[in-house]
């Protein structure tokens, strides 16, 4: 929480992060620069409890942990580092003729406070890589975990409020009451990342108010391997794209499009490239996640009877186990075909 519940908490929280945003603290460059090497700091001291939590949260291997989640927010806060002068720089645009003897100056100005809310998948990476952008810029933020991954939560929790002031990033956690209380105040930016249904339930609220925001929404991602391809590679690539997290990644490949020709012999490979990487039970591999909860397994496991297992097709319930699969025979109206699966099955 911000604190006491409810709204009268998160007034009293917007109200000391505005005055600290009006300060002028965050928009000095040297500021924004501490900032950001303190938050690189921080994950690097927490990459042990990271790992745990995804874990615990998702049953992530550390790789995956690491490609998905950490590496990259070492990468970006290196990044903004290494360009954020130049980035803050003001520039001199050319105003033409017609406004001679005019000159012009653009700078960058922060919004202000900024409220990041985060889905469940990458619980880690997709709170605290916006939050990167938000500092980088200058303003505060208010971040919302995911109550669906409560260890990832719980650790952001700690490391943020160990390492910064409240009235600069705070940490909101609990579930969809919260969300919407934290959605009715007067933000200056928002920024959600999750399924087009609740991106409705956000741009409404921000409407309200006149908020500015970005949505980055689910979609369904088509992959398409033409008569040209190189078959091996195309198979270790889907497997790997697809099966990495348990496809719960926005960017998965969601179906597959293949010319009935190499149909077969693409299968054939990606069962031996699904035995390579997991082995003779996939159960069983320290390498492959587990599905979120026990409704997101249960939505997965009724895709499983929308078409022909052509390899994997294990479930359990209680270990939120879902092999990684390959379905055929798949009508195009059914289900499977017209939500986004994010989940281990691939149609074919």
């Amino acid at each position: 929480m911000l604190g006491i519940r409810g709204r009268r908490c998160h007034n009293a929280a917007m109200q000391a992060q505005n005055q600290f945003f009006q300060s002028g603290i965050t928009r000095d460059l040297g500021f924004r620069l501490q900032q950001l090497r303190k938050l690189r700091a921080v994950l690097q001291e927490h990459e042990q409890d990271i790992y745990r939590a995804l874990h615990e949260d998702l049953r992530k291997p550390a790789f995956e942990a690491y490609a998905g989640e950490l590496g990259i927010l070492l990468e970006e806060t290196k990044h903004a580092i290494k360009h954020l002068k130049s980035w803050a720089k003001p520039r001199r645009p050319s105003l033409g003729l017609v406004h001679w003897p005019a000159s012009a100056r653009v700078t960058q100005e922060p919004y202000g406070v900024a409220l990041i809310l985060s889905p469940w998948n990458y619980p880690i990476q997709l709170l605290l890589g916006p939050l990167i952008g938000a500092m980088a810029a200058g303003n505060c933020a208010v971040l919302k975990p995911s109550e669906l991954a409560p260890h990832s939560a719980a650790l952001i929790h700690r490391m943020i409020n160990e390492n910064f002031p409240k009235e600069y990033i705070d940490v909101a956690e609990g579930g969809v009451p919260e969300t919407q209380k934290l959605l009715e105040q007067p933000f200056d930016y928002i920024f959600f990342t999750g399924s087009p249904r609740v991106g409705k339930i956000v741009m409404e609220a921000a409407a309200k108010n006149l908020t500015p925001l970005t949505l980055e929404l689910c979609g369904k991602s088509p992959c398409l391997v033409d008569a040209s391809a190189d078959l091996n590679a195309a198979a270790r690539r889907i497997v790997w794209g697809k099966f990495f997290n348990a496809g719960q990644t926005c960017v998965a490949p969601d179906y597959l499009l293949v010319p009935k020709a190499s149909a077969g012999v693409l299968i054939e490979k990606m069962r031996a490239v699904l035995h390579d990487f997991f082995g003779d039970d996939p159960q069983k591999s320290p390498d492959y996640a587990r599905i979120v909860n026990a409704a997101h397994f249960q939505r997965l496991s009724e895709y499983l009877k929308q078409g022909k297992i052509l390899a994997g097709g294990r479930t359990d319930a209680q270990d939120r186990y879902i092999a990684p699969t390959l379905l055929g025979g798949v009508k195009t109206d059914a289900p499977v075909m017209q939500e986004e699966i994010f989940g281990p099955i691939l149609p074919i």
